[in-house]
């Protein structure tokens, strides 16, 4: 039985449900034929609309970032605004590399982190529409930096009570680092916060809703398939499956909430004649709710 999350005092935390159809926001820009839509993420520049930036990997350039434009809801026309970067050493990425942007906005700035090639980077922008690079934090490039196929990735900015925090994957866990202001030097040590017994895990994002955090991440579940874990400690979601209380049918998901209602993004799975997934082809979106089971 479900209930509604305003219904019930249980001490179980509310379970995210998807509600309705998806629909799709975003394509492939590039023509490369290997090429395809991976990491994303969205937010609402300075003009109240829309905004989202798509990692394309498989490029004749590597792994580049799009940029696509929407209007006042998410659910209005969205248009190609413009292919944007590729990985530059100038600016402390690995030539061809940059992957998975995330976008939070504190004290009027829109802050960009996003993977560089085995360590994060930071841009920032006043507009939330033009960004600028900056080197990375001097720390986290020191302490992090790891150019291998498992080095750190996948950055997600937020800020919980004082600290601004970026929670990240590297090689089977998620772990985390906190700071003062979202462009500092320095930040803390690295704790992890979550680790999964048998495979990489990749795309977290965490949350707090209704006195609980939550932590979105693909993992050890497959693909297509993110699993999502609970608990009352930003800094423990715990091994494997302990704290897991569902799993969605999702990939590379951001959450999304315009207003009072929420929503989850995934790619758009291209599938060959035996249903397998072979590749994925845009971005969309579906609205969720919170329900107590």
């Amino acid at each position: 039985m479900l209930l509604p999350a305003f219904a019930s005092a249980a001490d179980d935390p509310p379970v995210p449900v998807i509600v309705k159809d998806w629909w799709q926001v975003a394509g492939n820009s590039d023509s490369s034929p290997h090429s395809e839509v991976v990491d994303h993420c969205f937010w609402t520049a300075s003009d109240g609309k829309w905004r989202l930036w798509t990692q394309i990997r498989d490029t004749e350039n590597g792994r580049i970032f799009s940029q696509w434009a929407g209007g006042a809801r998410l659910n209005d026309q969205w248009r190609l605004s413009s292919e944007l970067w590729q990985g530059e050493e100038k600016h402390g990425e690995t030539p061809g590399v940059v992957q998975a942007p995330h976008v939070y906005k504190a004290d009027g700035t829109y802050h960009m982190t996003y993977g560089g090639g085995g360590q994060i980077c930071l841009a920032t922008s006043q507009d939330g529409v033009m960004f600028r690079r900056h080197q990375s934090p001097s720390r986290l490039i020191s302490e992090l930096k790891n150019r291998t196929p498992s080095g750190i990735r996948d950055p997600y900015m937020t800020k919980i009570g004082d600290s601004y925090r970026i929670y990240y994957t590297k090689d089977d866990t998620v772990a985390m680092v906190e700071a003062d202001r979202p462009d500092s030097q320095v930040w803390s040590t690295p704790i992890v916060v979550y680790r999964e017994k048998t495979s990489r895990t990749q795309c977290p994002t965490v949350i707090q809703h209704a006195d609980w955090f939550y932590l979105f991440c693909m993992g050890g579940s497959g693909e297509y398939q993110t699993q999502v874990l609970a608990s009352k400690d930003p800094d423990d979601f715990g091994v494997d499956s302990g704290k897991q209380i569902t799993v969605l049918q999702t990939s590379a998901s951001e959450i999304i909430r315009d207003g009072s209602k929420w929503y989850i993004s995934s790619l758009v799975p291209i599938r060959n004649d035996n249903g397998n997934v072979i590749k994925h082809g845009g971005v969309r979106l579906a609205p969720f709710n919170w329900v107590y089971k």
